[in-house]
C-alpha cells in the first residue's frame, strides 16, 4: 500500500470527520441532526474565495469572515428550521420528534439556491497557496493543503472531545443529549443550548472552508457530497463521538482511495453505501457508539 496514496484518503477523510463534527454539535446540544451543516462548509468555501480574491485579506482575516457568516447562517437555520417545531410539539406535550430533520434538508435546499444565484455553479480556486507542489510526509509525497487539512481535522478533534468531556457547556449538552427533561430540571436552558450549538458548527463549518475549499474548489455540488459521506462517517465512527467522527471520517477517506485504486473510481461512492449498510446491520450504534436500551 502506498504511503502517498494512504495520505490521499486521511485528507479526504478529514474533511469527511470536520463534516461529522458538525452534525455531533447540533445532535448533542439539539438533539436535532442538521442536514444543512455541509452546506455552511459549501458557503464558506466560496466566502473564503471571495475574500482572498476581491478583498484580498491576509488569511487569519478571511477565517474571522468565514466564521461570522457560518455563525449566523447557522443561527438563521435554528430559529427558522428547527425553533418552531421544538416550540410547537413542546406546547402539545411532546418531546423533540424527527420533523426538524425534515426542514433541515429544506434549508439545506434554500442555501444551495441562494449559493447558485450568488456563485453560479461553475467551481471557482479558492487561491490559499501560492504553491501547492506535492513534498515529502512520512515516506508519500502529499500536497500543502492535504496536511494543512489533515492536521485541522486532528486538532479540531481533540478539541471537541476536550470541551465535550471537560467544560460547562459540554457537559450540558451530554445531559442534554441523555435526557432533555431531566437537564432542563437540573438548570440548563436547552433552548439556548440549541442556538448555540447551531451557531458553534455554523462557525466551524464555514471556518474551515479556506482549507477545505483549499484542496476541493468552490463549487456549489460540494455540499450533497459532503452531507452524504459526513453522514455515514458519522455513523461509522458513532452519533456523539467526536473521536469517533475522527476515525470514521479517516477510514472512510483512506477506503475510497483504496477502492478507487483496486477496483476503479466508479466504486468509491458505491464503497461509501456498502460500508454504510455494513455498519447500520452489524453495529448500528457505531465503533465508538453506545447502545441504549428501550423499555417497551
Amino acid at each position: 500500500m502506498s504511503m502517498t496514496l494512504v495520505l490521499a484518503g486521511l485528507a479526504i477523510g478529514a474533511i469527511y470527520a470536520i463534516i461529522a463534527y458538525g452534525y455531533n454539535l447540533t445532535v448533542t446540544t439539539a438533539g436535532v441532526l442538521n442536514f444543512a451543516n455541509a452546506h455552511m462548509t459549501m458557503i464558506g468555501t466560496f466566502v473564503a474565495a471571495w475574500a482572498l480574491t476581491s478583498l484580498g485579506l491576509a488569511v487569519p482575516l478571511v477565517i474571522v469572515v468565514c466564521v461570522l457568516v457560518g455563525a449566523v447562517l447557522g443561527l438563521v437555520v435554528e430559529l427558522t428550521a428547527v425553533a418552531p417545531l421544538k416550540s410547537f410539539r413542546l406546547r402539545r406535550g411532546g418531546g423533540v420528534g424527527h420533523g426538524e430533520l425534515v426542514t433541515t434538508v429544506g434549508a439545506s435546499t434554500i442555501v444551495t439556491g441562494l449559493a447558485y444565484i450568488i456563485w453560479g455553479s461553475d467551481p471557482i480556486q479558492v487561491p490559499l497557496f501560492d504553491d501547492d507542489r506535492r513534498v515529502s510526509f512520512l515516506g508519500g509525497e502529499v500536497r500543502k493543503s492535504d496536511l494543512l487539512v489533515i492536521g485541522t481535522a486532528l486538532m479540531l478533534g481533540l478539541v471537541l472531545h476536550v470541551w465535550t468531556q471537560r467544560s460547562r457547556l459540554g457537559l450540558a449538552s451530554l445531559a442534554q443529549s441523555e435526557d432533555r427533561d431531566a437537564a432542563m430540571l437540573q438548570g440548563v436552558n436547552v433552548r439556548l443550548l440549541s442556538s448555540a450549538g447551531f451557531v458553534i458548527a455554523g462557525a466551524l463549518g464555514s471556518g474551515v472552508g479556506v482549507i477545505v475549499g483549499a484542496k476541493t474548489l468552490a463549487v456549489v455540488s460540494l455540499a450533497l457530497v459532503l452531507a452524504i459521506k459526513g453522514f455515514v462517517a458519522l455513523t461509522l465512527g458513532g452519533v456523539g463521538s467526536h473521536v469517533g467522527a475522527l476515525v470514521g471520517g479517516l477510514a472512510l477517506g483512506v477506503g475510497e482511495v483504496m477502492t478507487a485504486r483496486w477496483l476503479g473510481s466508479d466504486y468509491r461512492s458505491l464503497m461509501v453505501f456498502v460500508v454504510f449498510m455494513l455498519v447500520l446491520l452489524v453495529r448500528p450504534q457505531g465503533l465508538f457508539g453506545t447502545k441504549e436500551g428501550r423499555t417497551v
